[in-house]
């Protein structure tokens, strides 16, 4: 079991995708405005053991954002934020603040957003 377990490891590590594949993947759903698909990924990676990390976060963000789906787009930042204790991208804020001013309702959330980076 131990040999099977480092076998799957390695072929991960040597073969299989990396964070980096999965943020690339997210940014083309990002691209083609395929919310669903940005989120299976996004869960995927999670079930994978990766990250997910800022950038992938920032993605799902500017997916809802580009969908229209502001409260989804301000949840996955919250929880973004939570997760990195803070300590965001300029990116990060700027998906944010992207989402919120295409809503006239929460342009006030965009300004308290962009005043935090």
């Amino acid at each position: 079991p131990a040999l099977t377990e480092s076998g799957a490891v390695m072929q991960r590590e040597l073969f299989g995708p990396d964070e980096e594949s999965f943020v690339l993947a997210l940014e083309a759903c990002v691209a083609a405005n395929h919310t669903s698909a940005a989120v299976a990924v996004f869960r995927q990676m999670e079930e994978l053991g990766y990250g997910p990390g800022i950038d992938a976060y920032t993605a799902v963000v500017r997916a809802f954002g580009r969908a229209g789906d502001v409260a989804s787009a301000m949840g996955v930042f919250r929880e973004m934020r939570e997760r990195f204790h803070g300590q965001l991208t300029r990116g990060a804020y700027e998906a944010v603040a992207d989402a919120c001013v295409a809503s006239p309702h929460t342009i006030k959330y965009a300004c308290r957003y962009l005043t935090e980076m």
